[in-house]
């Protein structure tokens, strides 16, 4: 299990790039915008790697990983 909200530098960049949008990304994976916000939610590691690919993608920066170190 992953702590969700180690992901929220991703759900951040996603946010200024596809704004409303991002509710739907979040949507098929169980979890919400709120849900980051929750220091004691955790998601399965496979979840986690698809959320970040998602919101990865949102973002439009194909180098997101880098830009966020």
């Amino acid at each position: 299990m992953v702590r969700l909200n180690l992901a929220a530098p991703f759900l951040d960049s996603a946010r200024e790039a596809a704004g409303d949008r991002v509710e739907a990304i979040l949507r098929p994976h169980g979890v919400s915008i709120a849900s980051f916000a929750d220091p004691d939610q955790f998601v399965p590691a496979p979840t986690m790697y698809d959320l970040v690919e998602a919101l990865g993608e949102a973002s439009g920066d194909p180098y997101i990983g880098v830009h966020l170190g």
